[in-house]
This record gives structure tokens, sequence and C-alpha cells, in this order.
């Protein structure tokens, strides 16, 4: 499964130690060049840095559409346009994007979408964790935000207690 992420589902997950779920999830990740320096680079003393370095199940890979980068990059900012611009190269299974604008793009492009809240239901539903509740309320703690009526919908949606 080829799979693009961006570096917000990268940063909230590594906030609270569980990074490692992607990998559980999908194998191997794929993030554009601009991810790597938003998180490892300029990010290089915030949450997700280290990891996702060190992880060598998540790949780098360079994009070549620049036109269809600088059109994006219109609205929406350079990692945001590098993910879909390679999901689109990629002929990605999967983009994982929590950002509305940059999921707006991508869903007119067909391409198939989950957030970090998804990627933490989806790990719930498999059984790689016991309840998404807890794991959500510690990526609020350590200033992760997420729209609190779709935080309690989707509790609600899988049978546990909204915030």
């Amino acid at each position: 499964m080829k799979v693009v992420c961006n570096s917000t589902p990268l940063i909230a997950l590594s906030s609270i130690g569980k990074l490692h779920l992607l990998h559980d999830l999908f194998g191997e990740i794929t993030i554009p060049e601009k991810v790597f320096n938003e998180v490892v680079i300029a990010g290089s003393d915030k949450y997700g840095s280290q990891d996702v370095k060190a992880y060598t199940w998540i790949k780098v890979a360079k994009t070549s559409d620049n036109i269809m980068k600088n059109y994006l990059m219109q609205t929406l900012d350079e990692g945001e346009a590098e993910v879909i611009v390679l999901a689109d190269e990629l002929k990605a299974d999967l983009v994982i994007i929590d950002e509305r604008l940059a999921r707006n793009y991508a869903e007119k492009a067909e391409m198939k979408l989950i957030g970090t809240l998804g990627v933490i239901v989806m790990s719930k539903l498999k059984g790689y964790v016991p309840n998404a509740r807890n794991l959500i309320q510690g990526m609020l703690i350590k200033g992760i935000w997420f729209n609190k009526a779709l935080v309690n919908r989707i509790l609600k949606d899988i049978s546990e207690e909204p915030l």
C-alpha cells in the first residue's frame, strides 16, 4: 500500500509517543522533502523530529511536478502542496492529511484520505490501542488542536465517552 503523509499527523502522533501506529497500520509511509524539512530540520526541537529522522519505514521522496506544486501553493503551504503532488505522482492508495483546504484539493483529485483522528480510530478498531479517547486527550494536552464537535462525533461513533 502506498501512503503519503503530511507533517501534522506525524507531529500529533509523535506528541503522544504513537507514531509507530502508522507503521502498524500501513507498513511504510512516504513523505515529501518539504514535510521532512518541516518536521526534522525546522522543527528540530519539537515533537516528531527525532522519530521521523530515526524510523527507516518513513521514506522521503522528491516531487517533480513543479507546475502543479506552484499552482497549489497559491492557497496551500509548500508541505501540503508537495503531499498532494507526491500522492498523485506515486499513485498513492492513501493520503494522511488534516488541513481542510488541502483535503479539499485531494478530494477533488479523488484521492482516498484519512486524518490523524482516522488513524487513531483505525488503530482502535484493529486492536492496536485499547481506546481512542485517551490518545485524543493526550494530543489535546500536548497542544494539538482538533474540532471538539468532530472529536465527540467520532468518539460517539465508536462508542466512547465524549470529551
